[in-house]
């Protein structure tokens, strides 16, 4: 028997978290983050630790190639039942959580099918191993179609985690398949939010067989959209690709620039002026260009912690030629508060040392880069804005890193002190 509108339970997700993937704020990440904006070694050691996953993303595109599956059943500390996989350097864990009122949503759903009530939530986190950095996503997860009389209890919930947990990882091991391939080439230009409307596309389309009493009950199969997930697979995919492309392209220049938002502010980023080089990686190009402000975190129940989220922005910058330089100009501006934007000036030259530079506005966007983009002999500089402070710090001034010409550059912008 096919899937049909009598038999499918028709699943939706909604995202909790805004729009990315965003790290978990505790004292390892701000003893990290406040290590690493020293720059020089302490930078190359973070983004070291960021890419050595390139072989946790390179493995789960292998493992959706041939039909491996990646993650293993396992137990959360509450004994909930969730998803595990690791390659060693990175873990991966995602689940569903049912948090419905039984009566109201068995209700709501037979009277609205367009808007059907929130019954669970879907949670995927990931821990790097290397040193203990932690990001999390979660969505809403609501489920209309089910057939006239059936109260969706925890225990029904549960039958629809086994095809909840396969469509999830159809689109974790799509999304990773898609990333690799784009940044496996001579020249990439990956587009984060591209694979993951592809990976989305693919998991919202299947139907997955549900077993157990809800099938006894008359419900065969489960399709979960996705449609409203793009952005926070964006974000994911985004950090797949930096490390990915670090590993394939050993003889180009590489400039890697992460930034992260602790701030009470949404940030809008863009690339103002590009002097030399090209964008290899860049985020959110369609759907709008924020960093948002730094949120509490929902945990699976749904319920506000006090644990915060920091967004980040994750680009990837390459010389047009194995003899080329990268020059790019990067606006920050605060959504509220303080209308000044920054300026953000990195400048790779293929002869010469490095700068990093953050500063207002000297006119043009070429004729701020222009007037900053010479060599300032810092590994780290700070600027402090109306209600907000930006530290840029960078790898490295010149030269090769194990072999590479790979610098990486953190930009953390905090409240003004």
């Amino acid at each position: 028997m096919s899937a049909n509108d009598t038999n499918t339970a028709k699943l939706t997700t909604k995202p909790i978290t805004r729009g990315g993937f965003p790290n978990v704020v505790n004292e390892n990440f701000s003893k990290v983050i406040n290590e690493a904006k020293a720059g020089g070694d302490a930078l190359q050691n973070f983004y070291d630790s960021m890419n050595q996953t390139s072989d946790f993303w390179g493995w789960l595109a292998t493992n959706a190639q041939s039909q491996d599956n990646p993650f293993a059943p396992g137990k959360d500390k509450d004994g909930n039942p969730i998803m595990m996989g690791s390659n060693g350097n990175v873990d991966m864990r995602y689940g569903a959580f049912y948090r419905g009122n039984t009566m109201a949503a068995s209700a709501d759903a037979a009277g609205d099918s367009d808007n059907p009530p929130v019954v669970g939530v879907a949670t995927i986190q990931t821990g790097n191993t290397t040193n203990a950095l932690s990001k999390t996503m979660s969505f809403a997860v609501s489920v209309a179609g089910l057939p006239a009389g059936i109260v969706l209890s925890q225990k029904l919930f549960a039958d629809l985690l086994k095809p909840l947990y396969g469509n999830m990882k159809t689109w974790l091991t799509k999304n990773a398949e898609t990333i690799q391939e784009e940044s496996s080439v001579e020249d990439p230009a990956v587009d984060p939010e591209e694979a993951a409307d592809d990976a989305l596309s693919d998991a919202s389309e299947a139907a997955e067989e549900v077993g157990g009493e809800l099938a006894e009950e008359g419900v065969e199969y489960a399709t979960i959209d996705w449609a409203s997930a793009g952005l926070e697979v964006a974000g994911m995919g985004a950090i797949a690709a930096l490390p990915l492309i670090v590993s394939a392209l050993g003889h180009k220049m590489i400039n890697s620039v992460l930034i992260i938002n602790e701030t009470e502010y949404d940030f809008a980023w863009d690339i103002a002026y590009q002097d030399a080089g090209k964008t290899s990686v860049s985020p959110k190009t369609d759907n709008g260009k924020i960093i948002p402000q730094l949120s509490y975190y929902t945990d699976m129940w749904g319920d506000e912690t006090s644990v915060k989220c920091a967004y980040e922005a994750s680009f990837q910058f390459i010389n047009s030629s194995d003899l080329g330089s990268i020059g790019n100009l990067i606006t920050l501006t605060p959504k509220s508060g303080s209308s000044t934007p920054a300026n953000l000036v990195i400048s790779i030259p293929w002869d010469g040392e490095n700068t990093v530079w953050v500063g207002e506005s000297s006119g043009s966007a070429k004729d701020t880069y222009d007037a900053n983009s010479q060599s300032n002999g810092k590994l780290s500089v700070t600027h402090d804005f109306d209600c907000y402070s930006v530290t840029a710090a960078i790898s490295k001034l010149d030269g090769e890193t194990k072999g590479q010409y790979f610098y990486g550059v953190l930009v953390h912008i905090t409240p003004k002190q």
